[in-house]
C-alpha cells in the first residue's frame, strides 16, 4: 500500500524486559515494517479520538457518541471509512462500564 511504520519496544516491567532478552530481542533496536508486520496480507484499523487529517474526531451526542474508523486490507487494496453511532443506553446493558 506504500506506507511505512517504525517503532521501538518499550517494556513497562522488568519481567517483560527479561522475556524479550530471553527471546534474543534487542529492546533498543529500531523496528521497521518487516519486523512489525511480515507477510503479504495485512489488515490495519484505526479509530479516531481527536480530529485528524484522515478521520474526524469523536463527537458526543445527547444519547451517545459518533466515531470514525479506517480499515485497510493490503492484499486487495480495499479501504473503508466507517461511521459508528454508539448509544450509551444500549452499551450499559452489555457492559459494566458506566457510560455518560
Amino acid at each position: 500500500m506504500g506506507g511505512d511504520i517504525q517503532g521501538r519496544l518499550a517494556p513497562q516491567k522488568e519481567d517483560e524486559r527479561q522475556r524479550l532478552a530471553e527471546a534474543g530481542i534487542d529492546v533498543g533496536r529500531k523496528l521497521g515494517l518487516a519486523d512489525l508486520a511480515s507477510g503479504e496480507d495485512h489488515t490495519f484499523a484505526a479509530t479516531s479520538i481527536t480530529q485528524g487529517d484522515f478521520l474526524r474526531g469523536m463527537r458526543y451526542t445527547p444519547t451517545g457518541a459518533i466515531t470514525h474508523s479506517l480499515v485497510i486490507r493490503s492484499r486487495s487494496g480495499t479501504w473503508r471509512v466507517i461511521e459508528s453511532h454508539h448509544r450509551w443506553e444500549k452499551l450499559m446493558q452489555i457492559s459494566s462500564v458506566l457510560y455518560r
